[in-house]
């Protein structure tokens, strides 16, 4: 059995920064790829007269296409990665926050949390939820 799932640790500014690489090195693949086949055109005019001349601008066209494609998910992937890391870090935040409006995360997900607070009958420090007959004692 493998370490426990829980202990997760994630460092979104080396995530981000990931981003941000893979966003630079798509820009730059694509840049650099308007021209990588460009000795291609030499074989066209050579072999213009051949059925190979049009054989070989056909593949060059979907070569370049298929390099292109590959270049750009690079950069959603990188944009993907920076989303990730936004999304990890508005969590931190959000349970921060629950921590510092001391309640517990688990306490707000129960159906009957939100209607406890505004409707369920209080004695002292007392407090029945609606959806039980039992009471149980506040620990706020």
């Amino acid at each position: 059995m493998g370490p426990p799932v829980g202990d997760i640790r994630v460092d979104t500014a080396k995530v981000r920064s990931t981003g941000d690489d893979m966003k630079a090195l798509s820009s730059d693949t694509q840049r650099r790829l308007s021209h990588v086949l460009d000795s291609s055109w030499e074989v066209y005019y050579d072999a213009l007269l051949w059925k190979s001349g049009s054989a070989v601008m056909s593949c060059r066209t979907a070569w370049e296409d298929h390099m292109v494609e590959l270049a750009k998910k690079m950069g959603e992937l990188g944009q993907k990665l920076q989303d990730s890391a936004d999304g990890y870090d508005a969590a931190d935040q959000e349970a921060v926050s629950w921590l510092r409006a001391g309640m517990r995360p688990a306490e707000a997900l129960t159906p009957w949390s939100r209607t406890r607070i505004s409707s369920a009958p209080t004695h002292g420090s007392e407090r029945t939820p609606p959806t039980t007959g039992r009471h149980w004692r506040s620990t706020r």
